[in-house]
């Protein structure tokens, strides 16, 4: 998802230095049903394709990566908890990770996740964890997938080989930022 915003949105918004939402025709743009939390560092493919599984053709999904402005200055941006509240439900989709998958009892329950789980596995990022947390206060319907795209690209595949050990793993004091001010403030 990085890779689309650093070789897609920001190229495309650079001019105008705006949401890529203001690119698109008015028609294309709406009021979000379905707020959907993911993390930067899992790949885009898994995160449409598990919209695809959930989602309505119809449906209007809010994804920050075109919804915020990706320029200094957006901190106006940055307050995603109301707009969870404004959606009808939540979604978090969180990469498979093979690492976590592959844990012993013993490391799960000493809390030691690999590092790759904590870039590319939404359950071990503050602001999907932050944003989980305000889909329940606003007594959102939640869905929360783990998986993968298929190899076209064309369905998701729900994983669950990892979940129990995220049982163990998840903790939102450990939860990680690319911004260490993010992780401090939310």
């Amino acid at each position: 998802t990085a890779d689309v915003v650093a070789w897609r949105i920001k190229p495309e918004t650079a001019g105008r230095r705006c949401r890529y939402v203001e690119l698109l025709p008015a028609v294309d743009v709406g009021e979000a049903s379905l707020f959907t939390s993911h993390t930067w560092g899992a790949l885009f493919a898994n995160l449409v394709a598990a919209i695809a599984h959930v989602a309505s053709d119809d449906a209007y999904v809010w994804l920050d990566i075109f919804a915020v402005r990706q320029w200094p200055g957006n901190a106006a941006d940055l307050d995603f908890q109301p707009l969870v509240g404004d959606a009808d439900a939540f979604l978090l989709v969180a990469s498979h990770v093979d690492e976590v998958e592959a844990m012993g009892t013993e490391d799960a329950l000493a809390r030691r996740v690999p590092k790759v789980a904590l870039q590319a596995c939404a359950f071990f990022r503050v602001w999907c964890v932050v944003e989980l947390a305000a889909a329940v206060r606003f007594r959102k319907p939640v869905v929360m997938l783990v998986g993968v795209a298929s190899a076209a690209g064309d369905a998701f595949t729900p994983m669950t080989g990892m979940i129990d050990k995220l049982f163990h793993l998840v903790d939102v004091r450990r939860a990680v930022a690319s911004v260490e001010a993010d992780r401090i403030r939310e």
